[in-house]
């Protein structure tokens, strides 16, 4: 037998799908923004705390005193501005920048973060190890700072990192710039703070779950005395006790105004590249086409405006360019072009000549600490010397497509 759907039924069900539609839920999702706070509490040892500004936490401890903060992603971005503007290809390596989760609608938190700082004012020496660290949380979770590079049953940043680079030039150099920002961040292992010193850095965690209330940052095993052979003779666990807040904000409600269809740059690659050498990765086709990709959006700038004032037409511009060897870009000229306009030509190669690749040679080999063995994983190659790759210009020919975004 065959089933049939009523009229009224049916009548319904299409009356909900257009005010479904017509709300805009689908069409339009929402934006959040989400936030992760942790605010400093007394905890069940009021003695020798102090809260402070800006969220900060201080304990007194013979003759020192060890400042704790919890860094939102919003003042972790504010460290590294510069780092933390380009979307999915930024560079803070403890946030993930201005990238919206698409699936999400928000971005979430990336790593918790805090900033540990010691003052030694009268002991000979102290010294914390980050390693020790532990964050507790009231849902049971035991989570244990990150460290640098990959040591056994920890994890690192780097084999983080490692794990999410793919094979071209400009994602080695973001690597090794995380890399790099990570090493002059975050709290080193070993280091002993003498009298009248001050040290810090940052203790780096996985993300709290949202549902998380309660905190407990412990500096484990913290060393106030030392041998003759700078053993640790006497340690104490300090413990940091914060209360937490996840939430997510409504920011847009209505749908957009409609806006005009706007213009784009289409790109295919590169029609040739000379000069290049064998193994410079930071030459090869993916390198220069992440670098190209990456300034579309300033290009499309230099079309858009003479297009809607109809003072170009919708064409290919074919423009030849060198790199040097330090990665800057001379000598670029348009050789075809089809939109019919000297304002965009010009302001074309003014971009072209902006643009910044990575020094020839580099990336031949890994870059940093060579390579690593993830736990678990299967052993590396063994370390060779990095391959010498003469340092010279290439040669670009770049088509780009302007066109009127349909």
């Amino acid at each position: 037998m065959t089933a049939r759907l009523s009229f009224p039924r049916f009548g319904f069900l299409l009356l909900a799908m257009v005010s479904f539609l017509w709300s805009g839920c689908w069409l339009y999702p929402a934006t959040l923004h989400y936030t992760s706070e942790l605010t400093p509490a007394q905890g069940d040892r009021a003695s020798g705390y102090e809260l402070g500004n800006e969220n900060r936490v201080s304990y007194y401890l013979e003759g020192s005193r060890i400042d704790v903060r919890y860094l939102s992603d919003q003042e972790l971005n504010e460290q590294f501005p510069d780092d933390s503007k380009d979307g999915k290809l930024s560079t803070n390596p403890y946030t993930y920048g201005n990238w919206v989760d698409p699936n999400l609608g928000y971005t979430p938190n990336r790593f918790s973060v805090f900033e540990v700082a010691v003052y030694n004012y009268t002991l000979p020496k102290m010294m914390l190890d980050p390693t020790k660290a532990v964050l507790l949380t009231d849902r049971g979770d035991l989570l244990e700072t990150y460290t640098v590079a990959p040591v056994a049953n920890r994890k690192s940043l780097e084999g983080y990192y490692r794990a999410l680079r793919r094979i071209s030039g400009n994602e080695y150099y973001r690597f090794a710039k995380r890399i790099g920002l990570v090493r002059s961040s975050l709290y080193s292992e070993g280091e002993i703070i003498f009298k009248g010193e001050h040290y810090s850095g940052y203790l780096v965690f996985d993300p709290l779950d949202p549902k998380v209330e309660k905190v407990q940052l412990v500096l484990k095993q913290f060393a106030v005395n030392f041998d003759a052979f700078n053993r640790p003779t006497q340690t104490v666990d300090i413990p940091f006790f914060f209360t937490h807040k996840a939430e997510k904000q409504r920011m847009r409600e209505e749908p957009p105004a409609t806006a005009l269809p706007g213009t784009k740059v289409l790109i295919h690659g590169p029609l040739e590249i000379t000069g290049n050498q064998l193994g410079d990765l930071a030459r090869d086709v993916g390198a220069i086409n992440s670098v190209v990709s990456e300034n579309l959006a300033d290009l499309n700038r230099c079309f858009t405006a003479q297009y809607e004032k109809k003072q170009a037409l919708e064409g290919e511009v074919v423009v030849e360019f060198s790199i040097l060897a330090n990665g800057e870009v001379e000598v670029a000229t348009v050789r075809e072009t089809a939109v019919a306009s000297e304002l965009v030509e010009h302001c074309v190669l003014q971009e072209i000549d902006g643009w910044r690749f990575q020094p020839a040679g580099h990336f031949a080999d890994e870059p940093i600490g060579g390579p690593q063995t993830e736990p678990g994983s299967a052993p590396s190659r063994p370390q060779t010397a990095p391959r010498e790759v003469p340092l010279s210009a290439v040669t670009v020919v770049y088509p780009f497509q302007f066109t009127a975004a349909k």
